[in-house]
């Protein structure tokens, strides 16, 4: 039930900013990594996993920042090996960080390749960070709910 309402969250949350792909990576902290509740553009009940200090996820996710970047090759922080494997070319990324209350952070939006209104490449901006932020609520709210914690 709730990766149901994660998908709807993050499928709605990509279609508002106009990103070509959208992950919810969520934190394991004993294992030291991230792996993906929602992936778009991923076959049916895969399941990614990085280390939780890699890669721009791995970033927001160690320095509980939201990150924007522009060209993501010109950042040393993103990882081309997705890319490499899969032809898929990454150029923006956004990742906001899902934290707790108590500000742990528990999971990590992230937006891949933003497009204009007119379907051309785009980068995030401010309000796309905005409306992020307010989806990263809802995620901890949600898993507030699963968990029972207050």
């Amino acid at each position: 039930e709730l990766h149901s309402i994660f998908r709807t969250i993050m499928v709605d949350g990509h279609n508002l900013v106009r990103s070509e792909r959208c992950t919810l990576w969520i934190h394991d902290v004993e294992k030291h990594e991230l792996w993906s509740q929602v992936a778009t553009g991923t076959k049916e009940g895969e399941i990614l996993r990085i280390p939780d200090n890699t890669g721009i996820a791995g970033a927001a996710a160690q320095e509980a920042t939201i990150i924007n970047i522009h060209d993501a090759y010109k950042d040393s922080r993103f990882n081309p090996d997705v890319d490499k494997k899969t032809g898929y070319r990454t150029r923006s990324v956004i990742a906001v960080p899902v934290q707790s209350d108590a500000g742990d952070v528990i999971g990590v939006i992230q937006m891949v390749n933003k497009k204009n209104e007119d379907g051309t490449d785009g980068v995030f901006d401010v309000n796309d960070a905005k409306l992020l932020t307010m989806l990263s609520s809802h995620v901890k709210s949600f898993t507030k709910i699963v968990t029972g914690e207050d």
